[in-house]
């Protein structure tokens, strides 16, 4: 009679080596998100900030344009040239040119917002998402303040005046409110207490030495 040796598992062992090959050329698809940014119309209370008024604005400047892709050591490079470019156009009042960046597809959310984090921690003042990308915009010179001639008598000097002299009311209160705490009342209701008994004692001690003579 032949034997037949069958190691338990060995057929899900063996069917196993054959699908692996199989799941590593499984395909996962990436899952897609989008965020949405909502920019005001042009009409309303928030007209210079809409898209019409920032297209009609950045025209007739000159545009320092960048694109952020899906490479993101080459964004990392871009952004650190968009910083150094943001901070020249801060600290030297050049509103003549703009930084327009613009968006692939394939670009990720959190390199969207470095660039946000960017313009926060260097104060860029002004900044926008127009249309599928962002500008940022120079810093304007501080206005001046012209004098309107106007000459104001004893503006910047201080007068002092005496305070009012206090009643004899506001004096004593003023004189017995330190000591009108919990502990100096208690204190001075026990000092009471204590005449009053030291008088009664007194008084009673001295009616039983002198008895009142009966007739």
């Amino acid at each position: 009679m032949r034997k037949l040796y069958y190691a338990p598992g060995i057929i899900s062992l063996v069917g196993f080596l054959f699908l692996l090959p199989y799941s590593f050329k499984r395909i996962i698809p990436k899952k897609e998100t989008t965020l949405k940014f909502n920019v005001p119309k042009k009409g309303g209370d928030l007209d210079q900030f809409a898209e019409e008024s920032i297209s009609k604005d950045i025209s007739k400047k000159k545009k320092i344009t960048f694109t952020l892709n899906e490479n993101r050591e080459t964004n990392r490079k871009k952004l650190e040239v968009v910083r150094y470019e943001a901070r020249k156009l801060k600290y030297t009042l050049d509103t003549s040119p703009v930084i327009l960046i613009n968006f692939t597809t394939e670009l990720s959310y959190g390199q969207f917002i470095n660039l946000i984090d960017q313009c926060k921690q260097d104060s860029i003042r002004r900044y926008s998402i127009l249309n599928n990308g962002f500008v940022i915009f120079g810093e304007s010179p501080p206005r001046k303040v012209e004098p309107n001639g106007f000459e104001c008598f004893l503006c910047n000097d201080v007068i002092h005046l005496p305070p009012p002299e206090k009643s004899f009311k506001e004096k004593l209160i003023t004189a017995i409110r330190p000591y009108t705490n919990f502990q100096t009342i208690g204190l001075l209701t026990g000092w009471i207490i204590l005449a009053v008994m030291s008088l009664y004692f007194m008084r009673k001690r001295a009616l039983s030495s002198h008895p009142s003579s009966t007739p």
